[in-house]
């Protein structure tokens, strides 16, 4: 099965004990030896911990923490370490626990309350989460990460404008942190910014011009703008970078049926089921409704029982269903070719939302979910942490998706044994004065600001500018809905 480059890669196998798999761990392997020689030294266990932590091996990095912090359980670096851990693990109870216990070692530690905002997030007590949060900025006000989860802290409040003066003080802390800007860019299209917006994706392309993300999220943007042509090189691109990237074949097929590219949407579909069987139910609902459109009448009725076959309640592939079922008794098996009252059976087509769309991401483990809400002639606006799972708990780039981005991600079932939950403090301790924060800028500020920006470096790299739009390709698209075809009287 293919993977989602949203997501992240697809879990790697985990070692058995301390087995290095991979000859260019020599640092984790160098601190085994080191730890047979001498099993009691903390640092030891710790600096593994945290080698195992950064190669993506959670569960080795919580056990060699967990060992380290026995011998010195007062050590507040390790205890935040061991409740990232246990975030991206999704014990929440327990790495709550761990940041909670790094507060109460130090009081002005800023990101064990940032620990705490990020568990309160995932947990959707949003409130909550902007007090922590907030704690986090008064206490360590250079704290980039603690500036982008408020940013998605007020997203879920509707809080735009204040979202985007976060996201942007993010960014002026660590203007690296592709996180915050991805953010900030759907922020600026939620405002009615779309340019900013643009140029916002556009500076992530430069910036990793091998990531089929950020071609993926440009492709989507233009999308939503109905600049379906201008959308076809980005998508393209990113499934060139990437030819088993699901969501972007989904998406393309979306946009071919927007320019009534009806064969090349059925291509993508079909391979976009075979590249991630997660949503399968999902894409043979689309493909049902592209052979619908296409006066196919058999070969959507069939596309649709697969869909039930996968996931039986799938209110879109029965109402889909039944809808074409009705056109068939009317007008044949097969209509293909023909249009009615000078108007093609799609663009005949309404729009209808299955309820069953979002249950079956949420099952899946998936925020796409949330996104593929629309229908045909409706664009759907996903909340920024859909984006891809890339926006995640801990605000690292593998996934565990912005939103999304954002709706969060509705997490797995822990393994924990069911506990009340851990309470949170009630208020940040009292800190010392500060001097008064100056003023903050507004929106169209900051947005001619990024235009300032990006005018700056366009006349910096003029010579460059032609390049960056050089992948062939011919259409892309924001994320494909789950709706089913309406049948309206002829």
């Amino acid at each position: 099965m293919g993977h989602d480059p949203e997501l992240g890669a697809m879990p790697a196998a985990q070692p058995n004990s301390h087995e290095i798999v991979d000859p260019d761990h020599q640092l984790i392997a160098d601190l085994t030896e080191a730890i047979h020689l001498d099993s009691t030294d903390p640092e030891l266990l710790a600096r593994r911990g945290l080698a195992y932590l950064t190669q993506g091996h959670e569960d080795l990095a919580e056990i060699d923490l967990t060992d380290a912090l026995l011998l010195d359980p007062e050590n507040s670096s390790w205890l935040k370490a061991r409740g990232k851990v246990r975030v991206q693990l999704n014990k929440l109870e327990l790495a709550l626990a761990d940041f909670t216990g790094a507060a109460q070692l130090d009081p002005f530690d800023g990101e064990a309350y940032l620990g705490q905002g990020i568990v309160a997030l995932a947990r959707e007590e949003n409130a909550i989460a902007l007090k922590r949060l907030s704690c986090a900025i008064e206490f360590s006000p250079n704290l980039a990460e603690a500036y982008y989860q408020r940013a998605r802290c007020h997203y879920r409040f509707d809080d735009c404008d204040a979202a985007i003066e976060d996201a942007s003080r993010a960014l002026e802390i660590d203007p690296a942190h592709s996180l915050a800007r991805r953010l900030r860019a759907e922020l600026f299209f939620r405002v009615g910014l779309a340019e900013a917006a643009h140029a916002e994706y556009t500076h992530l392309i430069e910036y990793a011009p091998h990531d089929p993300i950020m071609y993926h999220l440009r492709g989507k943007l233009e999308f939503r703008r109905g600049l379906y042509e201008e959308a076809v090189i980005d998508l393209t691109a990113a499934l060139e970078l990437d030819p088993k990237f699901a969501r972007a074949l989904a998406d393309r097929a979306s946009a071919y049926r927007a320019l009534s590219k009806h064969r090349e949407a059925l291509a993508d579909l079909t391979a976009a089921v075979h590249e991630d069987t997660r949503f399968a139910a999902e894409y043979m609902v689309q493909t049902g409704i592209v052979r619908g459109s296409l006066g196919e009448f058999d070969g959507a009725i069939a596309d649709f029982l697969v869909a039930l076959k996968l996931d039986p309640s799938n209110r879109a592939a029965i109402r889909g269903k039944e809808l074409v079922t009705q056109l068939r008794e009317t007008h044949g098996a097969s209509v293909a070719g023909r249009s009615f009252a000078g108007r093609s059976m799609l663009q005949r087509s309404g729009t209808w939302r299955s309820s069953g769309a979002s249950s079956v991401g949420r099952v899946a483990g998936n925020p796409a979910a949330s996104e593929a809400a629309g229908g045909i002639g409706e664009v759907i606006k996903p909340h920024p942490e859909t984006e891809n799972d890339a926006i995640d708990l801990g605000g690292s780039e593998q996934g565990a998706d912005p939103e999304d981005v954002l709706q969060h991600i509705e997490e797995p079932e822990s393994s924990e044994p069911k506990t009340a939950p851990h309470p949170f403090p009630t208020a940040c301790p009292t800190s010392p004065p500060k001097t008064a924060p100056t003023a903050n800028p507004t929106r169209e500020e900051i947005a001619r600001q990024v235009a300032h920006e990006r005018e700056s470096q366009e006349n910096a790299s003029s010579s460059e500018a032609n390049k960056s739009r050089s992948w062939p390709g011919r259409v892309a698209a924001f994320t494909i809905g789950i709706m089913a075809l309406l049948y309206h009287s002829l």
